[in-house]
């Protein structure tokens, strides 16, 4: 498929460990980045979707919210 038959693109992002200092681990920035970089590949036209896909939510956030 070539890129001009992409309108639209999901990637999920999977946040699976807590904030440090209100910031996300570089793990997990790193994964992210990975996937917007496959992303962009795409150009300009193409528009991104992210969602959250996380299997839980940690105890950091339920007992903070």
């Amino acid at each position: 498929m070539r890129t001009g038959n992409v309108d639209v693109v999901r990637s999920s992002f999977t946040p699976t460990s807590p904030l440090i200092d209100g910031n996300i681990q570089e793990e997990e920035l790193n994964k992210l980045n990975e996937r917007l970089r496959i992303i962009d590949l795409l150009g300009t036209r193409t528009k991104e979707v992210l969602n959250s896909n996380h299997p839980s939510i940690a105890n950091w956030f339920k007992n903070n919210y």
